[in-house]
């Protein structure tokens, strides 16, 4: 992935940074690699390697979301597919 296509964002709010990286929908091999990784059937049609998260400052907690690491909670829990609605024409 190109770096010049992943934005960086980072606001500090009330002891927090909050920061943002959105990416381009990944390449086929990197949804491959998630799948492999993540043990999920299938990945879903636009999936990015973007990410959410949150510090705090004073004590250096921090939160991190990403999609790879919601595929593997959802596989490590079974829960069901999401079932989607095709478009109509």
């Amino acid at each position: 992935m190109s770096a010049s296509r992943v934005v960086e964002r980072a606001h500090a709010v009330e002891g927090w940074t909050v920061t943002s990286t959105t990416t381009p929908i990944v390449r086929q091999e990197r949804a491959r690699a998630i799948e492999r990784a993540t043990g999920a059937p299938t990945t879903p049609e636009m999936l990015f390697d973007s990410a959410l998260e949150l510090v705090h400052e004073k004590s250096g907690v921090s939160l991190r979301f990403e999609a790879e690491d919601a595929l593997r909670a959802w596989r490590a829990h079974g829960l069901p597919a999401i079932q989607v609605a095709a478009a109509q024409a």
